[in-house]
């Protein structure tokens, strides 16, 4: 299986980070997620699921800041291109991000109070990182059948999942995004 992306030396482009305009943008969120393509699914590959963490900010807060889950997502070509604000078309299972963490409540203390807080934490949050480039790995799972997975799963309830349903895993090369 192979991943990839149109963007100019795997930079995240700005209309999909934090750098857009500020209309794009839901407290400081963009939730436009970007476009990208699978190829050589392979015949047993039947459902994607995928994840794009940061794991940069591993020496800033201690884990890997998770922007982006997905699961069940059918497929029946060889190829599959994933359109441009995919994450709020669609209704298939998104897990949660890392703006249900403990960082994100000591940051803004009434974010749980926010109307948009479940929308947010539950879709792409595009890159936003404190300074200079951070790198965005995207890792795409082919499946045999769709997991037993709700809306608002976390990242432990798909790992958890795949040993029984992984027919291929392809990591992309790190994307890049830089505050600017």
């Amino acid at each position: 299986m192979n991943v990839t992306t149109t963007f100019n030396n795997n930079i995240i482009p700005d209309q999909f980070g934090m750098n857009t305009d500020t209309q794009n943008l839901t407290n400081g969120i963009n939730q436009h997620s970007f476009p990208f393509n699978i190829s050589n699914l392979g015949s047993e590959t039947h459902y994607l699921a995928w994840t794009l963490i940061d794991y940069d900010t591993i020496p800033l807060i201690g884990f890997a800041w998770i922007h982006w889950q997905l699961a069940n997502y059918p497929v029946t070509y060889d190829e599959v291109q994933i359109e441009a604000d995919l994450s709020l078309k669609v209704d298939y299972p998104q897990g949660k991000n890392s703006l249900i963490s403990i960082i994100q409540r000591i940051r803004k203390p009434l974010w749980k109070l926010k109307s948009t807080h479940e929308n947010l934490e539950s879709h792409y949050q595009g890159p936003r990182p404190r300074s200079g480039i951070h790198h965005y790995r995207l890792t795409v799972y082919g499946l045999r059948h769709p997991l037993v997975i709700q809306k608002g799963f976390y990242q432990s309830d798909l790992m958890n999942q795949l040993d029984t349903s992984v027919v291929t895993e392809s990591v992309s090369k790190n994307l890049l995004y830089e505050r600017k």
